[in-house]
């Protein structure tokens, strides 16, 4: 996890800061995984006669820039990859760029093509592969045919490289030649928690800007906030005292039945308090997990007596009236979120793009704490969201090496370049409207975990913890896991196997 133990005292001074947005406005580069930045301010007016001035800002070095370049004698690379998520196109889905349109995520990933065919000698080429069908089942017919075309893989964590590793046509990428997991633009301490073992097959990185649309994010409609006489929302999450429980009692009071039919509806006719898309999003804003994973050794927690009580009381709160969570029946989350119906509605950050044009305010926080005792907020990224590289098995020899050193240069130069693209220029700049939200969302970056509850569902441990905790089941948690226990225990022994004889094998 990523410096998620914050002070309060760091915390207040984050977000009481009147100078430039750290990493979002301007400054020196952040020290944060995967937020901060480097943009250009404006000069400081000097006065005639001063004998001293300030030396002029300059830009923080590039990993680029110290990079070492092998020519492949004009050898292809073919990386397998999309651009849309369930249909959605967006500056945060994209990761094939045909020509330069202005737009910023789009500009920095033709450029980084190009970047990597002229420095490396390549015959380079990203291969959108939308609308063709099953990723995994194609993927995997064709490794196991020996075909070689796709010399990476840029793909999601839940689905495909979950599904390539497990069938063993993946190598672990830290025994990939050339991939340099402990450098920082790999943020290896985001990439812990997906650690299995001594292998990693799931990493986030600025390698694709999936990674800045994966993570959930807690928005509130600043309008209806205002109309209610709430408190500050922002005065809370800088006073440590953005809770669970608090979010649940401005919920409470949000909820109404406007259309005076008796029954609170999700529909968009009624005032609703939350439209939540992720069930993950209390437990680890919570700080805990539902798989504890301790330097890669992994325990499924749901006979912890603190996670069950949380979760009972997460349950109970997605039943009350004018609450609900995206499993509900006979919902329209999209309308109650263009209407200005909810109060609170929890996304993924890739919506930021799209939500610009609605028409109230809105702002943003980070998932709520446990109690106020908790040190620091903590973010849920996304695995269906959060693409990872994936080196196909049928990659050897110096190919291999290949694959691994371009890949590691990807990385590389997405976090000098596109990092900012993606992060500052949509996420930062368009897609928030205060200053407030924007220093959220770099607090949010840099707090970012993996479930690997949800990346790997560990046979049925994600659907009875998604359908308890979406208020859509009324057996108790505790009888839930004690039915499926020794299949999860199971699940979870034959991944870590699996990926021990893996290491073994590729080793």
């Amino acid at each position: 996890m990523n410096r998620m133990k914050r002070t309060g005292a760091l915390l207040l001074a984050l977000l009481t800061l009147t100078s430039a947005l750290a990493g979002c406005q301007g400054g020196e580069e952040s020290s944060g995984n995967g937020a901060g930045g480097v943009t250009e301010g404006a000069p400081e007016e000097t006065v005639p006669g001063d004998e001293e001035t300030e030396p002029a800002e300059t830009e923080a070095p590039r990993f680029t820039d110290a990079m070492t370049f092998t020519d492949f004698g004009g050898e292809d690379f073919t990386v397998y990859t999309t651009n849309t998520i369930a249909g959605i196109l967006n500056s945060l889905t994209i990761n094939v760029a045909e020509e330069e349109t202005g737009e910023a995520v789009n500009d920095a990933l033709f450029r980084r093509d190009q970047f990597m065919a002229e420095k490396f000698n390549t015959a380079f080429k990203m291969d959108n592969r939308d609308g063709t069908g099953d990723a995994v089942g194609f993927l995997t017919k064709s490794i196991a045919a020996g075909d070689d075309e796709y010399r990476m893989i840029l793909q999601d964590q839940a689905t495909v490289a979950k599904g390539l590793s497990l069938a063993g046509y993946a190598y672990p990428l830290n025994l990939v030649d050339g991939i340099r997991l402990n450098e920082a633009y790999w943020m290896p301490e985001v990439n812990a928690a997906g650690k299995i073992g001594n292998s990693t097959y799931f990493t986030g990185s600025a390698i694709s800007p999936r990674y800045y649309g994966s993570a959930y994010i807690t928005m509130f409609n600043r309008d209806m906030a205002a109309d209610l006489g709430l408190e500050s929302l922002y005065g809370l999450v800088e006073r440590g005292a953005w809770t669970f429980d608090r979010m649940a009692e401005l919920s409470r009071t949000a909820a109404a039945d406007t259309n005076g039919d008796g029954e609170i509806r999700g529909d968009g006719s009624d005032r609703v308090g939350i439209m939540s898309d992720c069930f993950e999003m209390p437990i680890l804003g919570a700080d805990m997990h539902f798989i504890e994973n301790r330097e890669g050794a992994l325990r499924c927690c749901l006979e912890d007596e603190r996670l069950v009580s949380f979760m009972q009381k997460v349950a109970a709160f997605f039943k009350e009236p004018g609450i609900f969570s995206s499993g509900h029946p006979n919902i329209d989350m999209d309308k109650c979120i263009e209407n200005g119906n909810t109060l609170f509605f929890v996304v993924c950050s890739f919506a930021l793009d799209d939500y610009r044009s609605l028409e109230y305010d809105y702002g943003i926080l980070p998932s709520p704490k446990y109690d106020e005792a908790q040190a620091g907020y903590v973010e849920f990224s996304q695995p269906w969201v959060c693409m990872t590289p994936v080196i196909p098995v049928t990659v050897t020899g110096d190919t291999l090496t290949m694959s691994g050193t371009l890949t590691d240069a990807m990385a590389a130069y997405g976090y000098d370049y596109i990092r900012d693209a993606a992060f500052e220029k949509v996420i930062c700049y368009k897609g928030v409207r205060d200053e407030e939200s924007a220093r959220i969302i770099d607090l949010i970056f840099e707090n970012i975990t993996f479930e690997l509850c949800s990346t790997m569902g560990f046979n049925q441990l994600y659907s009875v913890c998604q359908k308890y905790l979406c208020g859509l089941s009324n057996e108790e948690i505790t009888t839930s896991y004690a039915n499926i226990k020794q299949a999860v225990e199971k699940a979870i022994a034959n991944a870590v196997d699996t990926y021990a004889a893996n290491e073994e094998k590729f080793g």
